[in-house]
């Protein structure tokens, strides 16, 4: 038995909806299946766009971790 999932239809949604909230979004649809040849074509410029609009994560600095808070020294 094969399941059709219409994605393109939800990635559709989705984009209208981060647009509509006003978060930074963009939307493409590949001719492909879910196969790492699609992936490789497209995953460069998926992970530079996603790296553009997240922050690196605050450390945390707790002194019952002395390997955080040693990385926090440096």
């Amino acid at each position: 038995m094969t399941t059709t999932i219409f994605i393109e239809a939800e990635a559709t949604r989705l984009y209208s909806l981060l647009r509509k909230n006003s978060q930074p979004a963009e939307l493409r649809i590949v001719d492909g299946a879910h196969r790492w040849p699609v992936w490789e074509s497209t995953i460069g410029d998926a992970m530079r766009y996603v790296f553009r609009y997240t922050a690196r994560p605050a450390l945390v600095t707790d002194a019952r971790s002395p390997q955080i808070a040693l990385a926090s020294r440096r």
